[in-house]
């Protein structure tokens, strides 16, 4: 086994902007961001569902999960940062940030026991 550096030695802390987004990044990044908040809302609807919608919307939401796997492993690929750092665009400004849920001004070691 060949062991490589650690993935997340060289990630920026959260909300760093890592580069611009291309039009065509925002655009289709807003479409599969609006797809993902229509899917969140049906699901909190709690619909009684036969057996075929059920699997009908399972067909959709792995369509959609898909989709988005295609779209943000280009982003990655494009500017050559790993598919395990969560990045996130920015629809206004077409900034592309790092954001792995981490608080930006919390440090870890001020309040450890």
């Amino acid at each position: 086994m060949i062991v490589g550096k650690n993935i997340y030695d060289g990630q920026p802390r959260d909300g760093t902007v890592i580069a611009k987004a291309t039009v065509d990044e925002v655009n289709q990044f807003r479409e599969l961001h609006a797809e993902h908040v229509a899917i969140l809302r049906l699901t909190d609807t709690q619909l009684q569902l036969d057996r075929d919608a059920i699997q009908e919307c399972l067909a959709l939401f792995k369509e959609h999960e898909l989709k988005t796997m295609e779209f943000w492993g280009r982003v990655h690929q494009r500017l050559r940062v790993p598919y395990a750092w969560d990045l996130r665009i920015d629809i206004v400004t077409g900034d592309i940030f790092v954001e792995n849920e981490d608080w930006p001004y919390y440090d870890q070691e001020e309040y450890e026991d």
